[in-house]
């Protein structure tokens, strides 16, 4: 019913294999005849860019390759990032594979303008999800959207620009991050979830401030 569902893929009764299918958009055609197993919950630039590849006939511009997979762990396993071959003279082959990890962040600012401010100054190691108060029409659907993004781990963290403040000082950790630290046996705060920043200062408090920079086992791509 909307674009990010992960279905199997069959050719009748019966026929289920290791096949599946990612929507583009609404399927409604698809409804009774295929088993929907998950959605992308972040990566949609990934599945933007798998779009753009298709073509009528349904065979891709470019091929479309699955280099890894694996669980999902909340607050244990990356939910963004890439491989870097990292230069190391100690190696056999001269490198070794690190995991840059690209933090996804929810950003609140009054509008789309200001948004983009942060879009800019935050680069390209962070992926950003922006909403503009002025277009979500409130702060208090601003709070919502953005509590119901951090809930399925959408995001791993918020930033507020400075004229909202205050519409998040009661705001709490969802229920879903308290079980999963109790379950990896982690302590993160509200202050390392949810942060407040100018434009200027937004990498900096993501990469030093937020729970993500103090996890040594990451490597926050861009981070010296």
């Amino acid at each position: 019913d909307k674009r990010g569902i992960v279905s199997m893929g069959n050719s009748g009764k019966n026929s289920n294999t290791s096949q599946f299918f990612i929507t583009f958009k609404e399927a409604s055609q698809c409804d009774g005849k295929h088993v929907v197993f998950g959605e992308v919950i972040s990566g949609f630039d990934a599945l933007d860019a798998m779009e753009e590849a298709g073509t009528s006939s349904g065979e891709p511009k470019v091929q479309v390759k699955i280099t890894d997979c694996g669980a999902f762990h909340a607050l244990q396993t990356p939910g963004s990032g890439y491989w870097y071959d990292q230069p190391d003279a100690e190696s056999f082959t001269g490198k070794t594979p690190v995991f840059m990890v690209r933090p996804r962040v929810g950003v609140i600012a009054p509008t789309q303008g200001i948004c983009n401010k942060f879009i800019k100054m935050l680069g390209s190691g962070v992926t950003c999800t922006c909403i503009a108060v002025d277009d979500i029409g409130s702060e208090d659907a601003a709070v919502t959207l953005v509590h119901e993004l951090l809930t399925s781990f959408s995001i791993d963290a918020i930033l507020v620009a400075p004229p909202h403040k205050s519409a998040f000082k009661g705001f709490e950790i969802p229920q879903s991050w308290s079980e999963a630290m109790k379950k990896h046996n982690r302590m993160i705060e509200k202050d390392q979830i949810c942060l407040i920043a100018k434009p200027l200062e937004a990498l900096s408090t993501i990469q030093y401030q937020s729970w993500l920079g103090k996890v040594s086992s990451y490597q926050l791509d861009g981070k010296i």
